[in-house]
């Protein structure tokens, strides 16, 4: 991703364009997933991920601030997301043993 885009660009018609933002972002956030994760998520726990963080942030919308970056609130809950994934993951095999 080249640019940094702040969230009033993907407001349109008062309305938070979701489908843009996933368009752009999803390979961004993936990256991030990739980079926490280390090999240890399979392809449908990352792709659970991503779309936890976009419904995240759509079910936050209210609260963002519309000057500030995107990829600075998608990294955010990405990182929150793949830490509290992980958490689960670890608490579920240290069951199993």
């Amino acid at each position: 991703m080249k640019e940094y885009k702040e969230i009033k660009y993907y407001i349109e018609n008062n309305e938070l364009d979701l489908e843009k933002i996933i368009n752009e972002y999803t390979s961004y956030t993936a990256t991030i997933i990739k980079n926490m994760s280390k090999d240890n998520l399979s392809d449908e726990d990352k792709e659970e991920i991503i779309s936890q963080v976009f419904f995240i942030l759509w079910k936050n919308k209210e609260k963002l601030d519309i000057n500030k970056c995107l990829s600075s609130y998608i990294a955010g809950i990405t990182r929150n997301v793949v830490k509290e994934y992980l958490r689960k993951i670890k608490i579920n095999f240290d069951i199993s043993d």
